[in-house]
């Protein structure tokens, strides 16, 4: 049976996971006996092996626990609150596995008897070198989740590029990109209030980016109660995932409007616009640093988007993008004719999508539909 887009991505994470504890775990051991001299070459490997194994305990472990810490509702909790949690939970979570890991490796290389080890081990517990071993291990979690945290600020791949100097200097691509915006945003401010307004949209765009994995799409950023959305152009023609999202995202919503209705009286809906062609990419800023994107691709899909509520559209998108998709199997397009945008000297032709009664989704999508 053939693994869902998430669960591809979530061995691909955990595959790093495991190989960054590994590597930082023996990283420990080479330091720790980098000027030993004589000891014996048995003794290092199984100071090697006890490492990988533990490394590879915390690299499974650690990236689960960190998920349910940072969840859902972790955006809600005060971020020291958040560190100080993490923090002792990876403590509890290193003495686990330091205890098990060691007492096995003392039975089976050095011949001692498990009670033997156990003791061994807890008196090794009680001193300095057992501490030190602590505060790296502490600060190693600490690294992974900066990074981890880090990559979601920037989204997968982006923190990669960076750190390689890719958009240092401008470059040009081709993306697709969508503008998805809250249909009756200002009437809903006015009725639930701002603070409450916010905590709308900050559940809208969670449940958003669980549709991000299964469409294979990257949010480019926020704007207000508004998502910019890109991918590859092969990316976003493979299954018209750059439509399916759309309908996607509202299935979710609508299994979750009892819930809705519940906290905010309402069930929010959507409208999107979308555009393909060249796009810049460049990092910009100095005391603060973001990655832009610049070219008139972004402004025509946002004056597309801005023409859904005069036309009665809730999904609109430019002929360039029509042609990507072709067929688009189970989506209905409806040429709407060539319109004047705001700021564009000729007119544009769009066309308008719906959801065919007959859409078949991926099963792979489908089961992530489920979850």
């Amino acid at each position: 049976m053939p693994l869902t887009y998430r669960q591809r991505r979530r061995l691909e994470d955990t595959l790093w996971s495991v190989l960054f504890f590994i590597i930082g775990v023996n990283l420990y051991s080479m330091i720790r006996f980098w000027e030993a001299e004589g000891y014996p070459a048995s003794e290092l490997l199984a100071d090697a092996i006890t490492a990988t194994i533990g490394g590879l305990l915390g690299g499974l472990l650690l990236p689960q626990i960190h998920a349910q810490i940072w969840g859902r509702t972790g955006h809600r909790r005060p971020f020291g609150l958040l560190i100080l949690w993490a923090t002792l939970t990876d403590l509890l979570l290193i003495v686990s596995i330091f205890v098990p890991v060691t007492t096995a490796s003392g039975v089976w290389f050095f011949e001692r008897s498990w009670a033997d080890s156990l003791a061994y081990n807890l008196d090794y517990m009680t001193t300095l070198p057992f501490l030190g071993l602590v505060i790296y291990l502490l600060m190693l979690s600490a690294l992974y989740n900066f990074v981890w945290q880090v990559s979601k600020k920037f989204g997968r791949g982006v923190l990669r590029g960076m750190l390689l100097g890719r958009y240092h200097q401008p470059r040009e691509t081709e993306r697709i990109v969508m503008f998805l915006d809250l249909k009756g945003s200002t009437t809903i401010a006015e009725q639930l209030g701002h603070i409450r307004y916010s905590r709308l949209i900050q559940d809208c765009f969670f449940d958003l980016n669980l549709m991000l994995l299964p469409y294979e799409a990257q949010i480019y950023k926020y704007v207000g109660d508004e998502a910019i959305l890109s991918w590859s152009l092969a990316a976003g023609t493979r299954r018209a995932n750059c439509l399916a999202i759309y309908y996607g995202f509202h299935q979710r919503l609508e299994r979750r409007r009892a819930w809705y209705e519940a906290e905010y009286g309402l069930l929010p809906t959507f409208k999107a616009g979308l555009n393909a062609g060249p796009i810049t990419v460049a990092e910009v800023g100095d005391d603060r640093r973001e990655i832009e994107f610049h070219g008139d691709v972004l402004n025509t899909a946002a004056r597309i988007q801005g023409q859904c509520n005069a036309l009665g559209k809730s999904l609109l998108l430019s002929r360039h993008l029509w042609g990507l998709l072709g067929e688009a199997e189970g989506f209905a397009l409806e040429p709407i004719g060539t319109i004047e945008l705001k700021g564009k000297t000729q007119k544009v032709p769009i066309f308008a999508c719906e959801l065919r009664e007959d859409r078949s989704y991926d099963p792979g999508l489908a089961k992530e539909f489920s979850q």
